[in-house]
């Protein structure tokens, strides 16, 4: 029912939408395949066709384009608009405890005879490397850890409390920065940390949060509008019109 209406709506106001974007739209969708694979070939299997995608992404850019047609008359929201809702909802703005680390991980492979006191010592020997400067600790990780994170020099990237598992996570919140840390066993095997950054739980600042929160609300506001045009079109609708 709302397409219908839509669709009569784009057509009264005679939109229509760029064709060098569509063309965009549909290389950006073969960019995104893996190497090799045609769109084309992927559309025919799913039964569609590239005239079916062009079709479908003209209709996307065409309500855009009708969005922001009956939507030009909402005001960009102020600051003292923006402050109200800071204030007025502030655990949005709570930032996380966090900390940024990297790992070295050892363990026994199923099927492997190798007991867990040898990997202890191994891994201990390692990082004695690290601590003396033999080896970085990235190039330690890229050559001895078996943790699919070893490939970008063992990095975890940033997590906050409640994603690693206890041990891990005790360990790294308590970990001086750039301490290549004592062996910690999981159940995923025996780790050696390296805390890169850490960042206690904050408060994040209006100045730092108040072009988020302007462009939310100036969204949320045309959402709206956009919302209640569609209504009024339902409100007048007859079922002749349709």
């Amino acid at each position: 029912f709302n397409n219908k209406l839509i669709t009569a709506a784009i057509n009264e106001e005679g939109i229509i939408p760029d064709s060098g974007k569509v063309a965009e739209a549909l290389e950006n969708m073969q960019k995104n395949l893996p190497e090799g694979t045609d769109l084309a070939g992927v559309l025919e299997e799913q039964g569609l066709s590239i005239t079916n995608v062009e079709n479908e992404i003209r209709h996307q850019l065409s309500v855009a384009q009708l969005g922001e047609l009956k939507t030009s008359h909402i005001g960009d929201v102020t600051e003292d608009q923006a402050q109200e809702y800071y204030h007025n909802n502030p655990e949005a703005f709570k930032a996380p405890e966090e900390v940024t680390a990297s790992h070295i991980l050892m363990r026994q492979e199923d099927g492997a005879t190798e007991d867990s006191i040898n990997i202890q010592e191994k891994l201990e020997v390692l990082r004695s490397r690290i601590i003396k400067g033999e080896i970085t600790f990235e190039d330690a990780a890229l050559a001895h850890s078996s943790c699919p994170s070893s490939k970008s020099g063992g990095s975890l990237g940033t997590f906050r409390k409640g994603q690693m598992v206890p041990q891990f996570e005790v360990a790294a919140f308590t970990q001086e920065i750039d301490e290549i840390g004592d062996i910690v066993e999981t159940d995923f095997g025996f780790h050696i940390i390296k805390v890169s950054n850490h960042t206690d739980e904050r408060t994040i600042s209006f100045e730092e949060s108040k072009g988020k929160i302007i462009q939310y609300l100036n969204m949320t506001s045309k959402q709206e509008a956009f919302a209640n045009y569609i209504k009024g079109l339902r409100d007048s609708a007859t079922i002749e019109n349709l």
